[in-house]
């Protein structure tokens, strides 16, 4: 793959990027463009959402988190859901998605604890 286009794939702030954010920032012949284009699909850089729309697929993204750059892969995205699930306030919680339901399905947040949300943290997979 082209170095321009791993460059700007790396450094880009959203987990998608548009065609017309790649002619600007690629600086290239059309013909070109979107052979780079075409190659990275193939490698599974990018990810086709629509015509000229594409999503960076997750060993080349980055995520602004808590002001720092990080890439996205399932390691850190497991540490950083224990994170959050560690500081919640279960009870809280339950209280406020609770509001939001009738009294018969309130049962379903009534086992909601910081265990049982660990305990599928190893369940989630990447796609």
């Amino acid at each position: 793959m082209n170095k321009d286009l791993f460059e700007i794939l790396q450094t880009w702030p959203k987990i998608y990027i548009s065609g017309i954010d790649l002619k600007v920032l690629l600086e290239k012949s059309d013909d070109s463009r979107y052979s780079l284009i075409k190659r990275a699909l193939k490698q599974g850089v990018l990810i086709s959402l629509r015509r000229d729309l594409y999503v960076i697929s997750s060993p080349f993204r980055r995520v602004n988190y808590e002001n720092q750059l990080f890439h996205l892969d399932k390691s850190w995205l497991q540490e950083a859901l224990k994170k959050k699930i560690l500081r919640v306030d279960w009870k809280k919680a339950k209280q406020n998605v609770g509001n939001f339901l009738r009294l018969n399905e309130r049962r379903f947040v009534e086992n909601w604890t910081e265990e049982l949300f660990l305990s599928q943290i190893p369940k989630i997979e990447l796609v």
